[in-house]
């Protein structure tokens, strides 16, 4: 059995909507960077698991599995960072 979550109690939960949004900024900001960074990662690092991380690409790794563990290794915390697959096959995607 779910139960249904009220967006309220789990903006609340997060801080307030103050927080949330200033998470979500902060976010966006790290996406853009790791965007501008793309194309010359995907060709220093075909194919790879990348972690941006306080502006910095922190991790490369073969698999998903391998960044979250050098995540945890290295104690970056999962909430906030950038965690990106260097595709180097163009898909065309159906929404």
């Amino acid at each position: 059995m779910t139960t249904k979550l009220n967006p309220r109690q789990v903006v609340k939960e997060l801080g307030g909507a103050r927080e949330v949004h200033v998470g979500l900024k902060e976010f966006s900001s790290r996406v853009r960077a790791l965007e501008a960074k793309r194309a010359e990662l995907t060709k220093e690092h075909p194919n790879k698991w990348v972690v941006m991380h306080n502006g910095d690409i922190m991790v490369i790794a073969d698999s998903l599995e391998d960044v979250l563990k050098e995540m945890d290794d290295l104690g970056i915390p999962r909430k906030g960072a950038v965690v990106e697959f260097l595709d180097t096959e163009h898909r065309n995607m159906v929404l």
